[in-house]
């Protein structure tokens, strides 16, 4: 006798994309039983017992994600498309060189804009109107040394 009814598992799925539908591969499914990772093209997949219950969060260094996470409770039917979207988490390097203020941040962060200040307290963020240069898989902008103190970040408008 063969039985394949109610008490047989689930299956969640779903994909790990860019916002312009780039697959991102090795985020890791956390929370998910074996925490799966994503494939070459973005896609993973799970099989969880029927009636689980649990919270999701992709992971992968220097990446955030929408949804930051998802949760499930008493899963009873397949959970597919369950895709989230990620984003390149920039980081800024500064150093000095030659009379000027180095910074520079990976091409793969494309749509950050630079952005500096002269006070945290105000808050007054203008954007930076030195157009980088690509040095290798970096984006670079030397800024000339000032005697005001500056702050710099990566805004995504």
């Amino acid at each position: 006798v063969s039985f394949a009814g109610p008490f047989q598992p689930c299956t969640i799925a779903g994909f790990a994309t860019t916002e312009d539908g780039v697959p991102i591969s090795s985020v890791v499914m956390v929370g998910l039983p074996g925490s799966p990772t994503t494939s070459h093209d973005g896609f993973y997949y799970v099989t969880v017992p029927l009636g689980w219950s649990g919270a999701v969060t992709p992971q992968k260094a220097g990446h955030v994600f929408a949804p930051t996470s998802r949760s499930y409770v008493g899963v009873m039917d397949n959970q597919l498309f369950q895709s989230y979207v990620g984003a390149s988490r920039p980081s800024l390097q500064i150093a000095r060189s030659n009379g000027g203020v180095v910074l520079s941040w990976s091409t793969e962060s494309a749509g950050f804009l630079l952005e500096g200040t002269t006070s945290l307290a105000q808050g007054d963020w203008q954007t930076v109107m030195l157009t980088p240069v690509v040095v290798g898989s970096q984006n670079t902008v030397t800024n000339p040394v000032s005697s005001t103190a500056e702050f710099f970040r990566l805004r995504r408008p």
